[in-house]
């Protein structure tokens, strides 16, 4: 430093005396005699610990959300639910994009806009009474519907639940392939009911696993 040159944002930590860490910064200048030798120096600094360690826990803060944000973003890239955020109006709040080929509508078509402008005034009705519901009773509530999207009718498994702020938390679950065998098991029994109702066949079934039994009518009258 040359003489009378101040130097600033000079930061340095010393000991304490109780051994406490303190961190200050300030400015220090030289003072140089005619030879040019430094004969004193002057600094002035103020003590920034408590400002320098709010900085690394902001860091550390900062740090952890990132990380909790990249662990949201590989949970909902795994997600193959529906996720939504609705209020008591039925407006969306929020399209988390888990699900794209499962969206009544693309997020930026949803967002900001009531379940009444974008779906069937049925469906619409059904569902609002299903967050409203949420609302009121501070519970969760399920429902089970099916949209017409691109690919065809889909099945839904709906949950909604309480987030806070008038909102609900809306998880849906594709059950149409569930949906479908369900539907073909009861058309398989009923095919079969009705071809044994033109024999004089009795039929039983006994599940081993549950112990149920079942007994035909026929059965049951053959052996009177």
């Amino acid at each position: 430093m040359l003489a009378g040159e101040a130097v600033g944002d000079v930061e340095a930590v010393f000991v304490a005396k109780d051994g406490r860490r303190v961190c200050v910064s300030g400015e220090s200048n030289v003072r140089c005699d005619a030879a040019g030798r430094p004969v004193a120096t002057r600094g002035i600094f103020r003590d920034v610990t408590a400002r320098r360690a709010a900085e690394a826990e902001h860091r550390r803060t900062h740090a952890r959300l990132a990380e909790a944000e990249a662990e949201l973003r590989a949970l909902f890239g795994a997600m193959r639910d529906v996720v939504l955020v609705l209020d008591g109006d039925g407006v969306y709040r929020r399209v988390v994009p888990t699900a794209p080929d499962l969206l009544y509508r693309p997020p930026a078509e949803t967002v900001g806009r009531r379940m009444h402008d974008l779906l069937p005034a049925a469906d619409a009705d059904r569902f609002l009474a299903v967050v409203r519901r949420v609302l009121d009773t501070g519970a969760p509530a399920t429902l089970e519907y099916a949209l017409d999207l691109a690919q065809g009718t889909v099945w839904f498994a709906g949950t909604g639940s309480p987030l806070g702020d008038g909102a609900v938390l809306w998880v849906a679950r594709d059950v149409t392939a569930q949906k479908r065998a369900e539907d073909a098991l009861r058309a398989s029994e009923a095919r079969l009911a009705l071809a044994l109702e033109g024999t004089e066949d009795g039929l039983w079934d006994w599940d081993v696993e549950s112990g149920a039994v079942y007994f035909s009518p026929r059965w049951c009258t053959m052996l009177g």
